[in-house]
């Protein structure tokens, strides 16, 4: 009997800590698994907002395709008075002029342009305009002395003998070591007739140029034996 009621007392005993013991083991499951559901709750309606907002942002924004604009080289800088030598060198009179007056749009006191310009409308016969080319060129520079012999020239074309002569002079008076000016003094005197003043010219010539060995000066040589008074 005894053994009954210790057995059922034991029981009781069982029974009234069983609900006690499921409680604080469901209390700390639940404590625990609370913020785990907070945080899985937060991160799916993030998700959420996320997937309506790229929904949106595909339907209601416009796309913009980028196009890398194409770079175009940039035009070569043209050299209108290399260009207007090489036209005059190749007998194209016409086409350096035009060159030579670009260029002088750019640089317009440029003596060397203003005298060239002058050279090229004297092979084309211009001789009034190029007259006035070589005067602005004197203007720019007045030691200009390939300017002087250019209006001298351009002045013997005209059988202006005394004024081309005058020019001549000017030109080696401003270049004393220029050859070009003495030889075309000897032709003008020899045409004029004073052999003698003609002979010292080509003297001067042979004196003064480089080139020893040219046709030129060989021919110029020969002049001299030709035009000389025998003694």
């Amino acid at each position: 009997m005894s053994v009954i009621l210790n057995a059922l007392r034991h029981q009781k005993q069982l029974t009234q800590q069983k609900p006690g013991f499921f409680w604080s083991k469901a209390a700390r499951r639940s404590r625990f698994s609370f913020p785990v559901m907070m945080l899985a709750l937060g991160l799916a309606i993030f998700a959420g907002i996320s997937l309506v907002g790229a929904v949106y942002w595909a339907q209601w924004v416009p796309t913009t395709k980028v196009v890398p604009k194409k770079i175009s080289a940039p035009a070569p800088i043209r050299n209108y008075e290399l260009e207007a030598q090489q036209a005059f060198e190749r007998g194209d009179f016409a086409i350096s002029i035009d060159l030579f007056k670009q260029a002088l749009e750019k640089s317009p006191q440029s003596w060397v342009l203003l005298n060239n310009l002058g050279l090229a409308l004297t092979k084309t016969g211009k001789l009034e305009e190029a007259e006035s080319y070589f005067f602005k060129a004197i203007s720019s520079n007045v030691t200009c002395a390939s300017c002087y012999n250019n209006l001298g020239d351009l002045e013997m074309k005209r059988n202006f003998l005394d004024e081309a002569e005058l020019y001549y002079q000017k030109a080696t008076k401003a270049d004393p070591g220029y050859a070009d000016p003495h030889f075309n003094l000897g032709v003008l005197q020899e045409k004029k007739g004073d052999l003698e003043a003609a002979t010292d010219s080509y003297q001067n010539f042979l004196e003064r140029t480089k080139d020893k060995k040219s046709p030129l000066y060989k021919k110029v040589e020969k002049r001299i034996r030709e035009i000389q008074p025998e003694e």
